[in-house]
């Protein structure tokens, strides 16, 4: 049987571990909740700039210091920044390339206008929205981008129709991207190029409305059934025609069936309908443009269309949340806790 010399040694050393535990699961937290709340350095060591007055911090080592560069995280030691907004372009959103197909605009024919842009920002980029437009025309088209990744570059494209009677010339043809970063508030980058408008034959083919194409422009198209355009082809001419009804631009979102067919018939003076079922791909969302040509003989017609595609609706299982790091590194050093608690309470206390 121990002496009680020895259970008062063993008291005091089941006290003494009583209380380390406490204190490792204390340090334990407080590391914890530190790390958690840290905010990361930058993976570059960063630099300082002697001004003889002291040092000044350059974290991206560009010899700019951080106050004064307009991208304090980013080396770029031009300070390029193209849209004025000051932002440098080595992170911020950058129109890279516009390019008009085809390079000549025809009147009465389809333009199509390719953007290139990069998000180079070290966030992703939501709700976006790409305008091109000729305003001595008053013709251009809209289209959104819900989701740029940062360090993501994409290219859109945007079709309008040049009118038949576009006196010949050279325009301004002017992309802008707007960017909702506040409410209330958007950044706006705008950039031009110039694109030449010649004859076609347009003007003079169809002086007096020869042929009519009556279609409303704009639909919702659902993401499972899709949507529906019906129209209209009136022939106001002295003699039948057979048109020919294809669809342009919408290989890259989704595909278009033409009803009755792609050949329509339309005697002298009537009018013959059909309809336009279009289809979206999965996961394509927003607005979406088209073009819908009616080609005869000697004449041609082309409407610019628009497709309004919203979101699918949900499966029924709620998505998928990552926790934050935060959280999780907190309820590990809570976990810790309560271990300890368990441990020092099952440890038998002898008197």
């Amino acid at each position: 049987m121990a002496t009680p010399s020895a259970l008062a040694d063993i008291r005091s050393a089941l006290s003494r571990l009583r209380l380390y535990l406490l204190l490792l699961v204390g340090a334990l937290i407080l590391v914890t909740v530190q790390s958690a709340l840290a905010v990361n350095p930058p993976s570059f060591g960063g630099c300082f700039i002697s001004t003889g007055h002291g040092l000044i911090a350059d974290i991206d080592c560009d010899r700019f210091p951080d106050f004064d560069d307009n991208c304090p995280d980013v080396p770029n030691a031009e300070q390029s920044d193209q849209t004025g907004n000051g932002i440098g372009d080595a992170c911020d959103l950058v129109i890279e390339n516009i390019a008009a197909d085809p390079s000549v605009a025809l009147q009465g024919r389809s333009l199509i206008t390719n953007v290139r842009f990069t998000n180079y920002r070290a966030y992703d980029l939501r709700n976006l929205r790409v305008i091109a437009e000729i305003p001595q025309l008053g013709v251009g088209d809209t289209i959104s981008v819900s989701v740029l990744p940062m360090l993501a570059t994409t290219v859109q494209e945007v079709i309008m129709r040049v009118p038949d009677c576009a006196r010949p010339g050279e325009y301004d043809l002017v992309t802008t991207i707007e960017y909702p970063f506040s409410a209330g508030k958007k950044e706006v980058f705008v950039q031009p190029i110039r694109v030449a408008v010649q004859e076609s034959g347009a003007c003079a083919l169809d002086p007096q409305g020869k042929t009519i194409v009556d279609i409303i422009e704009i639909q919702d198209v659902d993401p499972v059934s899709g949507g529906v355009y019906p129209f209209t082809i009136t022939n106001n001419e002295q003699s039948s025609k057979a048109y020919t009804l294809t669809i342009d631009g919408i290989a890259e979102w989704g595909a278009a069936q033409i009803e009755p067919g792609t050949l329509i018939v339309v005697p002298s003076g009537e009018s013959r309908q059909g309809a336009i079922r279009v289809f979206a791909r999965p996961g394509i969302v927003g607005e979406h443009s088209f073009m819908l040509v009616v080609q005869a003989k000697d004449d041609i017609k082309q409407v610019l269309l628009t497709a309004d595609v919203p979101e699918a609706p949900g499966n029924g299982q709620p998505p998928v949340r990552a926790f934050p790091r935060a959280f999780f590194l907190v309820a590990l050093a809570v976990l810790a806790f309560l271990i300890a608690l368990f441990v020092l309470a099952v440890v038998p206390r002898k008197k």
